[in-house]
This record gives structure tokens, C-alpha cells and sequence, in this order.
């Protein structure tokens, strides 16, 4: 008999409020080491971040780059565990510092601005280790800041759903599967530098920056929920019973000051229920954002 896959809540970067969150919603996550990857000792490559504050919510989920992967002039064996991290805590972090600091921003204006905030950070710390050597550049990016990212933001009046690469996205139970159709491995960091072997200068416009995925008023939302791809074969093949756990309101004494201990309740209802058996081959990570009140702030 195969061992129940226990997932586990383990954030890298939580940050709760000091005061009392306003918002009609609660954050919950939980992640799942590839069972092999355990086996052979190695450490999962998806990260998390939350960060809940009185009057928003912030979440980002990343799943660093393993194994073999091309940088732009050769290749090297990079394992982006700590890029993933490093990443989660700087988007999220720059995701709720913009919007703090310009609240009325548009959303193609607010990802904007949030690249240009990722980017100068990446470029300051890939300096800070390599200096100027475009060659230790290149495979300090390639070992440790190879990433993809998908992320929200949930306001008083707005929310917004943003991501580079691949992984699932639920909003109100719709589930999209987002997939590298030309395996390109969309990293965000692989545009700081230009390739050209695609005939790419450093003009060119950036290929894997954050893009707004959905957006709208606070009061439309009642879910959303995002996931590294070791869940893609959940969401295809047991879409009914991931659009039930995401509509569910979680109970009040699951509840603590907007973070969601879903823990226990994704153990029954998804991970151990044996009608499901959720097969993984990969690590596996979810953000859930449910509606915890009908009434907005």
C-alpha cells in the first residue's frame, strides 16, 4: 500500500498583521516533496510566501528550475531551491510594498512597475556576488534565480492574479493550466540577460516578465487558487473536486487573523481521500485564497 503523501504547511516568507485583518477572506497553503526527491534526498524546489495585512493579502508561489537547464552561452546542472525563495520573498514583498505606497495604479501599470522593482533587485544581488564577469553572471542566475512565479494580490477593492511560467491557476473555480508551449523555461531572470543566439539585445522587450493573468473588483472574488505544475495532473483529472475545496468556506476556528489552516481539511478532502489518489511526479505546492464573509470591507 502506497504511504499517504502527508503535505505539510511550510512557508518560507509569513507575515500576519498586527492588527486585525479587515478583508472577507483567509490564505491557506500546503506543500508536497516529489516522493522520489525524498528517496534521494533532495530538498523540494517550490516556495511560499504570505503575506496577510489588515486591509490586503499577498501570496506567491515559485518552483525553482532542476536539473540540467541551458544558460544562454552552455549549460549547467542548477537546483533553484534557494531561488525560488529568494524570489517568493522579493516579489511578494515588492507586491505589497507598490501597493501600499500607489494604491490607484492600473493593473498593467502596478505589474509594470512591480517588474522594474524584481528586476533592479535581481540585477543589485547578481552584482553583489558576481561583479561585472557577464560569465559568473550568467551561471550565478542560472543556479540560483531560475523560477517561475505566480502570484496575488487581493485589496480593499481590487484583486489581482500576475505569474511568469508555468503552474495552475483557479479563479472562482475556473482552472486554467498554464503550460510552456515552447519549452523555453520562462524564468524572469533569464531577461536580464540578452540571448543571442535568438538575435535578442538588450533592448529587446523582456519575454518572461510578470503578466497580469485576471483582475477585477474585490467583490466579485470568491477564490482563487495557485499551484506549482507538480498539481496539473489534480486539476485536470479532478477539477470537480478541487472546485469544491476552493468554494467551501472554511470554518471560523479554522481561521486565524486571515491566514486559512487548511492543512487538515486538503488532507481529507484531496491528498488522502482514496477516490482521488492525486498521482505526483513532481514537488507540489498551492496558495488557496477563499471568501470567508459575504460582505466586503
Amino acid at each position: 500500500m502506497k504511504p499517504k503523501l502527508p503535505f505539510q504547511t511550510r512557508i518560507v516568507h509569513f507575515q500576519l498583521p498586527g492588527q486585525p485583518c479587515r478583508l472577507p477572506f483567509a490564505i491557506g497553503s500546503a506543500t508536497q516533496n516529489h516522493p522520489l526527491a525524498v528517496q534521494d534526498s533532495h530538498n523540494s524546489q517550490d516556495a511560499v510566501s504570505v503575506i496577510v495585512c489588515p486591509t490586503r493579502i499577498v501570496g506567491v508561489v515559485a518552483d525553482g528550475c532542476y536539473g540540467t537547464h541551458p544558460t544562454l552561452e552552455q549549460h549547467c546542472y542548477s537546483s533553484n531551491e534557494v531561488g525560488s525563495r529568494l524570489l517568493a520573498h522579493l516579489v511578494s514583498t515588492s507586491a505589497n510594498g507598490l501597493s501600499a505606497d500607489q494604491p490607484g495604479l492600473s493593473d498593467e501599470a502596478f505589474v509594470a512597475k512591480l517588474n522594474d522593482r524584481v528586476y533592479r533587485a535581481l540585477r543589485l544581488m547578481i552584482r553583489s556576488f558576481s561583479g561585472k564577469d557577464p560569465v559568473l553572471s550568467k551561471l550565478f542566475a542560472c543556479d540560483f534565480l531560475m523560477t517561475t512565479i505566480i502570484g496575488l494580490l487581493v485589496t480593499e477593492s481590487r484583486f489581482l492574479v500576475f505569474y511568469s511560467g508555468n503552474g495552475v491557476i483557479a479563479v472562482n473555480g475556473d482552472i486554467v493550466t498554464l503550460v510552456d508551449e515552447e519549452q523555453n523555461h520562462r524564468y524572469i531572470a533569464k531577461d536580464l540577460f540578452p540571448d543571442h543566439t535568438n538575435h535578442k539585445t538588450a533592448d529587446s522587450p523582456p519575454e518572461n516578465r510578470l503578466r497580469v493573468f485576471s483582475s477585477g473588483c474585490t467583490s466579485t472574488l470568491a477564490s482563487v487558487f495557485l499551484a506549482t505544475d507538480g498539481l496539473a495532473d489534480l486539476a485536470a483529472k479532478q477539477s470537480d473536486a478541487l472546485k469544491e475545496f476552493a468554494s467551501y468556506q472554511p470554518p471560523p476556528d479554522q481561521i486565524t487573523n486571515g491566514f486559512d489552516f487548511l492543512l487538515q481539511e486538503f488532507r481529507q478532502r484531496i491528498a488522502w481521500n482514496p477516490d482521488l489518489a492525486p498521482p505526483l511526479n513532481d514537488d507540489a505546492t498551492f496558495l488557496m485564497l477563499r471568501r470567508i464573509s459575504k460582505e466586503n470591507v
